[in-house]
């Protein structure tokens, strides 16, 4: 959840967020208001997390490459990102669908006011306005168990 140009944006995230914590979605949106500060994020724990999980996605993106697969990578921004920034990311996720690459890695998926990356969009072969084929999103979270919430933030990925 942010603001950008006057704009609130939601992801995914933010539905998750919001059944299983509505106080917390009330914070986030007194942050994303610039009512309150975001608490710093210093916890060096969440830090290797974080890491693993990045390096996690980047050996699986590396083994799709390995297979041969016509891998695109949709450039994220450094710091906040500007409305012209979110754009060139939907548009360059659009492009990459439309010219049928095999695996688009964090592809910008928009729609209204409701937008966020998914980590893997994976080619499959299912008629669609595209052509023959279409895109299934795929997460690479690092977990043992999948989360009500992850099969969310894959559902508004999906539609």
């Amino acid at each position: 959840m942010r603001l950008v140009s006057g704009q609130l944006l939601l992801a995914p995230t933010d539905l998750s967020t919001f059944i299983s914590c509505r106080h917390l979605t009330g914070l986030n949106l007194a942050a994303a208001y610039g009512v309150l500060q975001r608490p710093k994020d210093d916890d060096p724990y969440a830090a290797i997390l974080r890491r693993k999980g990045e390096e996690h996605e980047q050996g699986y993106v590396d083994s799709l490459r390995a297979r041969g697969l016509n891998v695109v990578v949709i450039e994220r921004a450094d710091g906040p990102a500007t409305a012209d920034v979110l754009a060139r990311q939907t548009d360059d996720s659009i492009a990459a669908m439309r010219a049928g690459a095999d695996v688009i890695v964090q592809a910008r998926l928009a729609h209204g006011s409701m937008a966020g990356y998914a980590d893997i969009l994976m080619k499959v072969e299912r008629q669609s306005r595209l052509g023959t084929w279409s895109y299934e999103p795929q997460d690479t979270k690092l977990a043992r168990e999948t989360k009500g919430s992850a099969i969310l933030q894959l559902c508004g990925y999906a539609e």
